[in-house]
């Protein structure tokens, strides 16, 4: 997916368990006493033995934008532990492109945390407002919950005038959970057929039939 473009990186590199460390694109250096092997993408990718591993989305310290940052620890083949592979992401630019789903008609996509706030969120205009400190939460106290415990589910929603189906599928990888709401009535304006009359109801959607389409972490 990275070669395709689909997802943004913003930085890459390999730190080896010497405390080398090489990166692209360069940074011109690093501070003094600057240790990889402390850092957190580093260290958090210890205990899974070969499995990529995300931490917490962290706001970058050049602009006020979530960051994503993953990381795998390296082995030889036979078995000798040589370092940890990373990769930071731009949370909002990279997962939003995963989360619209043109096909459907679908008001927003979000993606929650396991607190049930907002990392990111998608439009049905296809706009990308990405996600900034500070993270709020998802306006249903329902589907907090469910996040919360790792729940998923379906249900109906009145937001505004509007009549929405959202499903919600937990992520156990990520502890995160992918939200999609979905016109109840199949498109934006319920009198669309231009004769003013309510088109027939459509039968909710099974929560088997929409999947979150395959999250880079």
């Amino acid at each position: 997916m990275l070669d395709q473009g689909a997802i943004d990186v913003r930085w890459l590199g390999i730190a080896l368990r010497e405390g080398a460390l090489v990166g692209y694109p360069g940074l011109g250096g690093f501070r003094a006493g600057y240790d990889p092997t402390q850092r957190p993408w580093y260290r958090q990718a210890l205990p899974e033995r070969g499995s990529m591993v995300c931490g917490e989305p962290f706001l970058d310290a050049q602009s006020p934008i979530l960051d994503l940052a993953c990381s795998v620890a390296l082995y030889s083949s036979t078995g000798e532990f040589l370092g940890v592979a990373y990769v930071e992401l731009p949370l909002a630019a990279g997962v939003a492109k995963l989360l619209d789903a043109p096909d459907l008609p679908q008001a927003r996509a979000l993606l929650l945390n396991d607190q049930g706030q907002v990392l990111v969120e998608v439009g049905d205009d296809g706009a990308e407002p990405g996600a900034r400190g500070p993270l709020h939460l998802y306006p249903d106290q329902a589907i907090v919950e469910a996040a919360r415990v790792g729940r998923s589910g379906l249900q109906e929603r009145v937001d505004g005038e509007r009549s929405l189906w959202v499903i919600h599928v937990y992520l156990p990888e990520l502890k995160w959970t992918y939200v999609t709401e979905l016109y109840a009535w199949g498109v934006k304006d319920p009198h669309a057929d231009g004769k003013g009359t309510r088109p027939r109801r459509p039968s909710p959607p099974s929560s088997n039939e929409v999947t979150p389409r395959e999250h880079p972490n």
